[in-house]
């Protein structure tokens, strides 16, 4: 599932575009229809992405950072003070209400969640803090915000989530997650090398600084765990 897990990560941001619901809801159902997925355009919102297929699992993904208002959310977890942000506060509950809802509608669905950058804080959040999430999902998380700052879970709690229900995968050069090597997320963490970029390392000296923010932004991005065949279909 983490394949997926990456891949759907990657389609929320496609909830935030300017597009009317019904062309972002079949722009992502068209990428995915091979996944046996489809997204559920009444329980989807621009934060987030809720899926389901027809073996009885669902998919909530968080999107990450895609405009004003997540900057200023951003600004709320760097200084570990996220639970004073509505927007940050908002996403987690929506998240606890989702996963609550469907299991009234379906106790027996199996429930998956993800996020990158901004939105895997979210999860990593609602799954240190929300009982009902913790206890009924399995989740991953990509390159996922991180502060020195942020409250750590207590030892129940991060037993529990070691135990397979929480998993964050990083890159290692990632400036975004880099305060998880001091101040670990709660969950699991896997990481993963940087794939090389020929083009980067071969620019003129003077353009370093310009290339070293592209380089940023590309080891951050959610396509480094996503399958290629899926980034060129996102991008037509």
């Amino acid at each position: 599932m983490t394949d997926l897990s990456a891949l759907f990560s990657q389609q929320a941001y496609v909830m935030d575009e300017q597009k009317s619901k019904d062309e972002r809801i079949n722009k992502i159902n068209e990428t995915i229809k091979d996944t046996g997925f489809k997204a559920n355009s009444e329980k989807s919102n621009r934060d987030m992405l809720y899926l389901q297929n027809d073996k009885g699992q669902t998919h909530i993904a968080v999107k990450g950072t895609s405009n004003k208002q997540d900057v200023g959310t951003d600004l709320f977890l760097a200084l570990g003070a996220e639970k004073h942000n509505k927007h940050f506060k908002k996403k987690t509950n929506r998240i606890n209400n989702l996963v609550k809802k469907t299991i009234v509608d379906d106790p027996t669905q199996e429930i998956f969640l993800s996020g990158h950058s901004l939105g895997g804080s979210v999860v990593n959040d609602a799954m240190k803090n929300k009982k009902s999430v913790r206890e009924n999902v399995t989740a991953n998380t990509f390159n996922a915000g991180a502060s020195p700052f942020v409250k750590k879970a207590s030892k129940k709690v991060e037993k529990e989530l070691k135990d397979g229900r929480l998993t964050n995968h990083r890159i290692t050069t990632d400036a975004v997650s880099a305060s998880s090597a001091v101040n670990p997320l709660a969950g699991n963490t896997k990481t993963y090398k940087p794939k090389q970029n020929k083009h980067i390392k071969k620019v003129p000296k003077f353009l370093n600084h310009v290339f070293d923010t592209v380089e940023q932004l590309r080891v951050h991005s959610i396509d480094n765990f996503v399958k290629d065949k899926y980034i060129k279909k996102n991008k037509k």
